[in-house]
């Protein structure tokens, strides 16, 4: 019988956990499939080889996955631990206790876990755009819990004096200021945090967590301004979605494909 999956309505904190303690089995069952921990110079057996390479090919968005086997196994293998280690990482926290160290810590933890994510894409899936998101989705489910990811607060002041400020060619300078680029994953932001609308779809939701990833990481999204325009809610729910993802992509992997 398949696991019930967690309800996000009753808690995404819980979904965190209970998407950690099932990826840490996943990650065990892969490592026994594989036999051994893909060190750089390991190849897998060729029974195992022939079973990816089925695998893989079923799981690629265009069909044409990674031909170096041990190549991909070393990938899969390090994206699932990246991601393992950011849900491990219970009550993040970065600075001394405010509101501010709290949520870059449920930040930082997001921004380590969609690099894991994307390393266990790129391995498996074979890219972030729009359509690899979609394809994604349902390799792992995702819409079946979903849940609608509401924009941050109107009443946020600081968040409405931003969408106020003067364009910056055709972009919006808030935008600008935290330097999103252009694309399907800038677009979620936009439509997010500067048009006020809500994402529905899980490839929406994970757009906007790779854009928050992206300005994360690049050193442009700080804590503080990410608290005042109101996007700390938004943290841990989709926290939640990449765990799922990547819970998602290890079942798949484990499937034995039929030859045909």
């Amino acid at each position: 019988m398949a696991k019930k999956k967690p309800s996000r309505v009753q808690s995404p904190h819980l979904a965190i956990y209970h998407f950690q303690n099932e990826l840490n089995s996943l990650r065990k069952q892969w490592l026994e499939l594989l036999g051994c921990q893909p060190i750089p110079g390991w190849k897998p057996p060729d029974r195992i080889a022939e079973r990816l390479q089925r695998t893989l090919s079923k799981l690629h968005a265009t069909q044409k996955p990674e031909k170096d086997i041990a190549q991909a196994c070393r990938q899969i293998t390090a994206g699932g631990y990246l991601v393992g280690s950011a849900l491990e990482w219970r009550q993040p926290i970065l600075g001394n206790a405010s509101s501010v160290s709290e949520s870059r810590g449920a930040q930082w933890r997001l921004t380590v876990a969609w690099a894991g994510l994307e390393t266990l894409v790129h391995s498996t899936i074979g890219g972030l755009n729009c359509k690899h998101l979609e394809h994604l989705t349902k390799i792992a489910d995702l819409e079946e819990t979903i849940q609608r990811l509401p924009p941050p607060s109107p009443k946020m002041r600081n968040l409405q004096q931003a969408r106020q400020w003067p364009m910056t060619g055709d972009k919006p300078a808030m935008l600008e200021y935290i330097g999103i680029g252009k694309g399907f994953a800038p677009e979620m932001l936009s439509r997010w945090l500067y048009e006020g609308k809500p994402l529905a779809r899980a490839y929406e939701q994970l757009g906007l967590a790779q854009s928050i990833r992206h300005a994360t990481a690049h050193g442009a999204l700080s804590s503080s301004c990410l608290v005042s325009w109101g996007m700390r809610p938004a943290l841990v729910p989709l926290t939640a979605t990449i765990a799922e993802a990547c819970v998602g992509i290890f079942r798949a992997l484990l499937r034995n494909p039929s030859p045909n």
